[in-house]
C-alpha cells in the first residue's frame, strides 16, 4: 500500500510520516525534502531530479508512505505510476497563518529549495488549493482522509485503521465522515 500525505509547506505532513512509520515499521517513509537535500541544489534541475527518484523510490517499495505537497507534475506522474496499487490519501490541514508562522520560525534549514523567498505566495497558493477540493477530484477512486496539522494526536489511532500492518486495506465501502477524519 502506499499512502500518500499531502500538504502545505509547514503543516505537518513530515511528522505525520514519521509518526506513521513509526507505528508501522515495515512502511518505508519517502520525503521530498530529504530528496531534496539528498539530490538538489537549489535549482529547477535539481527539484526535478529529487522529485523523479523519489517516484522511483516509491514505485520500488511495497509499502510507503510518501510526503508531498499535492499539486503539480510530480503529484500527476505519482498519481500515474502508482495507479495498480492500493492507495490511501492523507490531506493534512493547516491553517495558513500557523504555516506562515512555522516558516519565519523554521525556515527550511538545509532543504535546496529552488522557490526560495516565495514561501508566503506558495502557502498562499497551496491554501487555496487545498480549499478546492482539488486533491479529492483528483484521487477520486481512493480514500481520501483530512487530518488537523496543528494536533493530529486525537486521530492517529483511527488513521492507523486505515493502514495495514499487512495484507489489504481495513476499511471499504463509501466515504463518510468518521473519527474527525473525513472518509
Amino acid at each position: 500500500m502506499i499512502v500518500f500525505v499531502f500538504g502545505n509547506i509547514h503543516s505537518g505532513k513530515t511528522t505525520l510520516v514519521n509518526d506513521i512509520c513509526a507505528r508501522r515499521p515495515k512502511y518505508v517513509p519517502l520525503v521530498l525534502d530529504e530528496y531534496r537535500g539528498r539530490y538538489g541544489d537549489g535549482t529547477m534541475d535539481g527539484e526535478t531530479e529529487a522529485q523523479r527518484r523519489l517516484l522511483d523510490d516509491m514505485c520500488r517499495h511495497k509499502d510507503c508512505v510518501v510526503e508531498m505537497s499535492g499539486f503539480g507534475h510530480n503529484t500527476e506522474e505519482a498519481f500515474l505510476r502508482s495507479s495498480d496499487r492500493e492507495r490511501l490519501v492523507v490531506i493534512v490541514e493547516c491553517p495558513k497563518a500557523e504555516c506562515l508562522r512555522r516558516v519565519k520560525e523554521h525556515g527550511m534549514p538545509g532543504v535546496p529549495f529552488p522557490y526560495e523567498g516565495a514561501y508566503d505566495d506558495m502557502i498562499e497558493s497551496f491554501d487555496g488549493r487545498m480549499k478546492s477540493g482539488h486533491i479529492e477530484r483528483m484521487w477520486s477512486s481512493d480514500i481520501v482522509l483530512r487530518m488537523s496539522g496543528t494536533d493530529p494526536g486525537p486521530c492517529m489511532d483511527s488513521l492507523m485503521e486505515y493502514i495495514p500492518r499487512r495484507g489489504r486495506m481495513y476499511h471499504r465501502g463509501p466515504r463518510k465522515r468518521m473519527w474527525g477524519l473525513t472518509v
